[in-house]
């Protein structure tokens, strides 16, 4: 288990200040996430570093009620509603370069717990050399934002990069154009402030959700459109409307592969031949942690680890690397992310298939898979910047079940 890294504010009236020196303090080591958790007598702070959360400090109740406190004034929530459940947004350091934080109030049995989002990058948008994922498919994703019209997907679990790869592939875009161009966002929230686009943010109450919000984007002489996600049967019609009459568009779904994102367009009420005539692909994405290289080490490849890595009998050295933690990456052996990703295209025999409603394994197998992720894991295992068990969790890729 991660050491407890900061150390609790003697008082209460320190909260405050505390409280801005923790969170610089997880921003700057890449934290995603920061839990303020009450319990029985006291409270803790956990980080979701490299995806793990991690207890960094613990603290008394009454301080964390004063941090509470201050998180409701910088979110702009209200002081008073303690039984409800509240939102609200604030920047870090007063300054919008210095990074965005998103926050979320709920009411538990034992006080209010507050997470604290760590928005893209720290405010500063990635490029997408910059994502770690292969030049190949790199090459694919150009290629497929550069068609005129249709729907690139980003699918994966929460927390896998689907936003920030968007964000990147937009920047790319744009940078490639060398000339003025149109691209409009419609997101929920705006996570990453794009300088180049025209950005709003969705909101249902007030009529503007992402169906609402496509249409009003579509009047707006668009070149490339952005929809944060497809999450409901009005925005995945619309979004597979405009896509087939001319748009280029991307967007993203919770989905763990692209068969299943495409069988959950067809539940929410889309035919099968829009989806296959729409959608030019889907980048489906998996974040790897890098062992930590301030304590790595290296192993032999073990007889059972070789049956299902058959490749490494090909390198010149049949080992791979591990760690057992140090003070760099607090305990756990990893330090930082990289991309890993795969590029999937539907055929002509994907429509039938849907059409057919047959199950998700079967459409998988009428699925083009253009550019696999196999490959580059294997480069990141052979070359110890992940683990054996990290490989083993990328499982959730498909091309990663074969060679």
């Amino acid at each position: 288990m991660a050491e407890i890294r900061l150390h609790p504010p003697e008082s209460v009236e320190r909260a405050p200040v505390w409280l801005a020196e923790a969170i610089l303090w997880a921003r700057d080591r890449g934290a995603t996430d920061l839990h303020f958790f009450p319990s029985e007598g006291e409270a803790a702070l956990w980080a979701r570093i490299d995806g793990d959360l991690r207890e960094v400090a613990r603290y008394s109740i009454s301080v964390h009620e004063r941090m509470v406190a201050r998180l409701k004034v910088l979110g702009r929530c209200s002081d008073y509603a303690g039984e409800l459940a509240q939102e609200g947004r604030f920047s870090l350091n007063g300054q919008s370069a210095a990074g965005e934080a998103r926050l979320s109030i709920l009411p538990t049995l034992r006080g209010e717990k507050a997470v604290v989002r760590l928005l893209a990058g720290g405010g500063r948008l990635r490029r997408l050399g910059e994502l770690g994922i292969s030049g190949e498919l790199v090459a694919a994703l150009r290629e497929a934002t550069d068609r005129p019209q249709g729907l690139l997907l980003a699918v994966g679990p929460s927390g896998c990069g689907k936003s920030t790869a968007l964000y990147a592939l937009l920047d790319d875009l744009n940078e490639r154009a060398g000339r003025p161009l149109s691209i409009l966002t419609i997101e929920d929230p705006v996570e990453q402030t794009l300088p180049f686009a025209a950005q709003i943010t969705a909101d249902p109450a007030r009529g503007l959700g992402f169906a609402a919000g496509l249409r009003a984007l579509l009047r707006q002489d668009p070149e490339v459109i952005m929809i944060g996600e497809i999450r409901d049967p009005e925005t995945s019609t619309a979004a597979l409307q405009a896509a087939l009459t001319g748009h280029r568009l991307l967007s993203s779904m919770h989905a763990l592969t692209a068969a299943e994102a495409l069988v959950r367009l067809q539940q929410m009420g889309s035919a099968p031949y829009e989806i296959s005539s729409a959608v030019a692909g889907a980048l489906n994405l998996r974040l790897a942690r890098l062992l930590c290289p301030h304590c790595k080490s290296t192993r032999a490849i073990s007889p059972d680890e070789m049956e299902w890595i058959p490749e490494a009998a090909a390198w010149p050295e049949r080992v791979v690397g591990e760690s057992a933690g140090c003070d760099q990456c607090l305990g756990s052996g990893r330090l930082g992310r990289t991309a890993v990703g795969e590029w999937i295209a539907p055929t002509p025999e994907t429509a039938a298939a849907l059409q057919a409603r047959q199950p998700v394994r079967e459409i998988a197998r009428t699925l083009e898979m253009a550019v696999p992720a196999r490959p580059a894991a294997l480069s990141l295992l052979k070359d110890q910047r992940i683990s054996v068990a990290e490989w083993r969790a990328l499982d959730g890729l498909p091309s990663m079940r074969g060679n």
